[in-house]
């Protein structure tokens, strides 16, 4: 079985310049346009594969759902002809050009209404999870994708709600039909184009940021819901106390976005995790000393975490793609992989841990959820929860289950582009670190990128010293909120239930 590819997140610092940032917008237009052009070979993995595994799935031949893609496939002929048809109007009056685009802009309107419905703002049912009282401190917010109407959102709340035993507000990301949510993106991304949804996401949470009883925010963005999530992100940290945005965190799938940010709280903690990354040669699995379960090592030294969770303004970013998807490879696969081998310091600025997976398809629920976080059917007889046949999150997932392999370039672990390593996201998640001590022989290994030996020096290692690999559960965060369960404790989450606290008090 593959193994997942992991991306530890970028570090960032004085070297490395936002190309989002710096570049002409027209430039990044046209950059966009020829990779789209270049993956156009990918774009039936959007909807492939077809196989679905019940009603929450978005092919499922349900009325709702055969509703919705009809309606997509009317949207997308008209587009594609409109489109084809742009190089033609030099052959009519400018008269008839102008009412002949009114009227498909009328058509196109009518039909995304019949698709989207009124209202920016969606509640999963309460059926399907309600606010428990270890969960009163928080707030779930979910972005949705390309191609998203009410219907399918609805389903995407629904699902979220019964995988992690929370409800979940979902704003809006209306639908313009898949060509033309497409070029929304470039025009989103490239030139920072605020859309009535960004601007109803960043009114609302900003309002939970300062809402006293809440002490988490959790945002989950899928898609296009990625670019929103990050333009309002930078707005965020542009106006809000860090403290407050310390409530924050944030997972994606199928991340389209061309920049994600999330700078350290300090200089002197960037210094400090630039300088780990470096020393410890973050390409490889770590020998360290054995810890126990309070993080300080049996020598009775403490181990140092390099502030690798407090010591970011949003102490938890993780990213989850699929290597076939064209809307993730058109996004973060992209620009965390080819765009990095620039030696120009005008790059993307991509924070986060990134998980990919080996597989297509970019529908929320059918493709990732499915496959990262499964459902468990109900026993027979029963109906499950809200009577949708299922328990819950399934405790045996596949993709949880998978090893974890380090995925780079020689070019990534440069001084523009450095990275943290597989031990230092494992810290910054509390995951216990169990490795024994091995021969200084192991402090002196090169890169397996210098050599030409590739990822099987590190396996060969691992084999002759008995270490063990992680596994994607043991390094995502989300996977601990399943089923209403909470993550370990951490120092953020400590701080910020102190402050909550205090101003109870």
């Amino acid at each position: 079985m593959a193994g997942i590819k992991f991306y530890g997140s970028q570090i960032g610092g004085e070297a490395v310049t936002s190309h989002s940032h710096t570049k002409n917008p027209i430039a990044l237009l046209w950059h966009d346009i020829w990779l789209a052009l270049n993956l156009a070979n990918y774009l039936p993995m959007i909807l492939w594969p077809f196989k679905n595994t019940g009603t929450w799935c978005e092919l499922y031949p349900g009325i709702k759902n055969i509703w919705c893609m009809t309606l997509h496939i009317v949207l997308f002929c008209l587009q594609l002809m409109f489109i084809i048809s742009i190089p033609l109007w030099v052959c009519f009056p400018v008269g008839v050009v102008g009412i002949s685009v009114a009227i498909f802009l009328m058509i196109n309107r009518g039909i995304c209404f019949m698709l989207n419905g009124g209202g920016r703002q969606l509640n999963s049912d309460p059926k399907y999870a309600q606010v428990m009282e270890e969960h009163k401190g928080e707030q779930w917010v979910y972005i949705n994708g390309i191609g998203v109407g009410k219907h399918w959102l609805q389903s995407n709340l629904d699902r979220l709600a019964l995988t992690f035993g929370r409800p979940i507000l979902g704003i809006h990301n209306r639908s313009n039909g898949f060509i033309f949510d497409i070029v929304e993106c470039m025009i989103q991304r490239n030139f920072n184009y605020a859309s009535a949804d960004i601007r109803t996401a960043f009114s609302a949470l900003k309002a939970f940021l300062y809402d006293e009883s809440l002490t988490k925010v959790i945002l989950i963005l899928h898609g296009q819901g990625a670019i929103e999530g990050g333009m309002v992100l930078d707005w965020l940290l542009g106006e809000v106390p860090s403290d407050l945005l310390a409530k924050i965190e944030i997972y994606t799938f199928g991340n389209v976005a061309n920049h994600f940010n999330n700078p350290h709280r300090s200089f002197k903690s960037e210094e400090k995790a630039q300088a780990a990354s470096h020393k410890r040669r973050s390409w490889t699995i770590l020998p360290t000393t054995q810890t126990n379960n309070n993080g300080s090592s049996k020598n009775g030294t403490s181990v140092d975490d390099n502030g690798m969770s407090d010591e970011r303004i949003i102490h938890h970013i993780e990213h989850y793609s699929h290597s076939e998807d064209f809307i993730a490879r058109f996004g973060i696969l992209y620009f965390i992989s080819h765009c990095a081998i620039s030696s120009s310091p005008e790059r993307p600025s991509f924070m986060g841990r990134t998980f990919k997976q080996i597989g297509a398809g970019h529908l929320f629920n059918q493709h990732y959820l499915d496959a990262m976080f499964p459902l468990h059917p109900a026993p027979k007889g029963q109906t499950g929860v809200g009577g949708s046949g299922f328990t819950g999150c399934s405790e045996d997932s596949e993709f949880m289950e998978m090893k974890v392999e380090w995925a780079s370039s020689p070019s990534v672990f440069a001084g523009l582009d450095c990275r943290e390593g597989m031990e230092e996201s494992a810290r910054a998640l509390r995951t216990r670190i169990n490795r024994s001590r091995v021969s200084d022989e192991d402090d002196n290994l090169s890169s397996p990128w210098s050599t030409g030996r590739g990822s099987k020096v590190l396996n060969e290692e691992e084999k002759r010293h008995g270490k063990n690999t992680y596994k994607v559960k043991e390094l995502s965060r989300l996977w601990q909120y399943r089923n209403g369960r909470c993550p370990p404790v951490d120092t953020v989450d400590a701080r910020n239930a102190r402050i909550l606290g205090e101003s109870r008090a």
